[in-house]
C-alpha cells in the first residue's frame, strides 16, 4: 500500500473556514496559541507537523451518531 500524500488536504489539522478557502491549521491551537491560515505555497506539500486525517471508514474511529 502506498503512502498518502503529506498535504494539508488530508491532514488532521486542516480545519475548512478562515478567509480563503485553504482553512485552517489547527495544530497550534494544540500549543496554546492561535490557529493560522494556511497559506497557499504550503498547502499542497503540508508540513513538519502533518498527520493524516482519519478515515471515516476507519473502525478505530468511534461514531458519534450511535
Amino acid at each position: 500500500m502506498t503512502a498518502p500524500a503529506k498535504s494539508c488536504w488530508n491532514c488532521r489539522y486542516q480545519k475548512i473556514g478562515g478567509k480563503t478557502f485553504l482553512g485552517l491549521c489547527t495544530f497550534f491551537a494544540t500549543v496554546g496559541k492561535d490557529n493560522k491560515e494556511i497559506p497557499p505555497a504550503v498547502v499542497d506539500l503540508g508540513c513538519k507537523h502533518w498527520q493524516l486525517r482519519p478515515s471515516k471508514d476507519d473502525p478505530a474511529i468511534e461514531d458519534s451518531d450511535a
